[in-house]
């Protein structure tokens, strides 16, 4: 039946045992279907763009919903999926906006890519105990999910995984997770608190991207690396306690967050990179660590309120615009010579105002 529009309603008898994929793919008039005992699987992309799709029954005997099998019913308030499910494929709801509530049996193992993206209208969802995996884009654009615990067991955490999730102000995250992947919490704008499990050994790149309402976040010791834009404009952050192993910060990193007050970088680092403290107009001061060769374009640009850096021997270069716009920075700490200070290439583009007082041969 792929295509037929105007199909409304369908009676299936009893009899049938098997349903094809993409059988009524774009059926976009359909509104309620009941699918007979003994068929055992809504194979892929069965309902695909059935978007007037109101009410289905599945029957116990379905182990398995295909991969798109609803993808954008929109239409769909509610679906009880069956407790002897044992897999739900990739982006099996996609885009149901309108599918308030729904229980995941105990059965399932893993949540496949993109199932949940974009179900804009579910407030809540409990993730069964058996989940070992959360994939891609799993619950990205749930906007209307306020909270939600992660069962112990789980490892990863992909790439978008609540991606867009504006209404989420709380997360558990269980010990058992090692990995949290790219943009997995991107534009959370109501996530105000969480914690990282000990075993995560890197942020990804704009894992926190946006979170402007996080005002706390626990970074385990075991984290070795934050990623590019891994807290761009978290602005609620007023300090964060990066562990001493972390041994890169990425690009703008921590650009905008104009309510962070101090920060301590650990002695591994070796660069501030481009942005990485762009726009952080609540510094008020910061020391490099001894470590630290280079600092990248526009690294403290904007800090507003920074009065004072100290900056090691072991600086060679400080790119262009590394301190413009921050006017009310007054003194320059410097553990080297005069001469060490002039051979710093750079130093004419940097954005350090003529005013500045340079204490060569600083100790604290």
């Amino acid at each position: 039946f792929y295509g037929c529009t105007s199909l409304t309603a369908i009676t299936i008898p009893e009899s049938v045992t098997s349903i094809g994929q993409s059988s009524f793919y774009n059926c976009t008039s359909l509104i309620t279907i009941t699918i007979p005992e003994g068929v055992t699987s809504i194979e892929n992309k069965s309902f695909y763009g059935c978007t007037s799709l109101t009410e289905i029954t599945i029957p116990s005997s379905v182990l398995s919903i295909g991969d798109y099998a609803f993808y954008i019913c929109r239409g769909l308030t509610g679906i009880t999926i069956p407790e002897n499910v044992e897999s739900i494929g990739y982006n099996a709801f996609y885009g149901c906006s309108g599918l308030t509530s729904i229980t995941i049996p105990e059965n399932i193992a893993s949540i496949g890519q993109g199932t949940f993206s974009g179900c804009s209208s579910l407030t809540e969802i409990t993730i069964p105990g058996n989940v070992t995996s959360i994939g891609s884009s799993a619950f990205q654009n749930c906007s209307g999910l306020t909270e939600i615990t992660i069962p112990e067991g789980v490892t990863s955490i992909e790439n978008e995984t609540f991606y867009g999730c504006t209404s989420l102000t709380a997360i558990t995250i269980p010990e058992s997770v090692t990995s949290i992947g790219q943009s997995s919490f991107y534009n959370c704008t109501s996530l105000i608190t969480i914690t990282i499990p000990e075993g995560v050994t890197s942020i990804e790149n704009k894992s926190f991207y946006g979170c402007t309402s996080l005002t706390e976040i626990t970074i385990p010791s075991s984290v070795l690396s934050i990623g590019d834009y891994a807290f761009y404009i978290c602005r609620g952050l007023t300090g964060i306690t990066i562990p001493e192993n972390v041994e890169s910060i990425g690009y703008n990193a921590f650009y905008g967050c104009s309510g962070l007050t101090s920060i301590t970088i650990p002695k591994n680092i070796a660069s501030i990179r481009q942005g990485t403290f762009y726009e952080c107009s609540s510094l008020t001061e910061i020391t490099i660590p001894g470590n630290v060769t280079s600092i990248g374009n526009a690294a403290f640009r904007y800090c507003s309120n920074l009065t004072s850096i100290t900056i090691p021997i072991s600086v060679t270069s400080i790119a262009s615009y590394a301190f413009a716009n921050s006017d009310n920075l007054t003194t320059v700490n410097y553990t080297g010579t005069e001469t060490d200070w002039n051979n710093i290439e750079g130093l004419a583009d940097c954005g350090l105002s003529e005013e500045v007082t340079i204490n060569y041969n600083y100790t604290e």
